[in-house]
């Protein structure tokens, strides 16, 4: 079993190493397991974390003040790679068992490349819900990602989307709210089970500050955020 798992690895940081370079791709990986990267020279470590940030395969976190990358959920090498999902399941489990924790427990800061809400968005969804979301979201690609990847747990999941791109598509689901763009500006964020936020502020460029948190009164504060929008829609 180990065997296949590292077989499959090795091909994984092949196919990931040819789109965004071989030292890159094993870096991202050693961070999934938790492996020590302190053999790797110093400056080298903090250029290849830096371009991993930037690529989009690494968060930055600030947790007791202190910042650190952590890598994304490997949900997002799926969607954005030819690596196939029950390849990725496997990691996917790994990269669970090493994170689970600090997600579970999480309250702390984020940034994080735009091109990655969605892949963050639907890993808390499939490993985290377990009765119900509510999300505010901008276009249709995360709805429609995650009715096709969690299809039980969809109508479970209350959206409030921009009306300008989900109107003209034809959406009418009974769980869909639209809005207007000024009111959802570029803020999204997904409260699950009334226990967890993962959050979202457009920074500069690319980039998305948030936060992740457990903590109640800052989880109300966000469902009356998300009832008060949801009422006027």
């Amino acid at each position: 079993m180990q065997d296949s798992l590292e077989i499959v690895e090795k091909a994984m940081i092949h196919i990931l190493g040819e789109e965004i370079g071989f030292e890159e791709a094993e870096i991202y990986w050693k961070m999934i397991r938790k492996e020590s990267l302190e053999e790797i020279n110093r400056s080298k470590k903090y250029r290849i974390l830096k371009e991993l940030f930037e690529l989009g395969h690494l968060l930055r976190i600030k947790k007791h003040g202190i910042f650190e990358y952590i890598p994304v959920p490997p949900t997002f090498i799926y969607l954005e790679s030819d690596i196939k999902k029950e390849h990725i399941d496997k990691q996917e489990k790994i990269y669970l068992k090493n994170y689970f924790n600090l997600f579970k427990e999480g309250d702390f800061l984020l940034e994080a490349s735009g091109k990655v809400i969605n892949g963050i968005v639907l890993f808390f969804i499939k490993n985290f819900m377990k009765k119900k979301a509510d999300i505010l979201l901008g276009g249709p690609d995360i709805f429609d990602l995650i009715e096709k990847e969690t299809p039980a747990k969809f109508d479970n999941i209350n959206f409030i989307g921009i009306n300008k791109y989900f109107k003209k598509k034809g959406y009418c689901e009974k769980n869909l709210k639209l809005t207007e763009e000024e009111i959802i500006s570029d803020r999204r964020f997904c409260i699950i089970d009334d226990e967890l936020i993962i959050c979202f502020f457009k920074s500069l460029g690319e980039v998305y500050e948030g936060y992740i948190t457990s903590n109640k009164d800052r989880i109300e504060l966000k469902k009356k955020e998300f009832n008060y929008i949801l009422k006027s829609s």
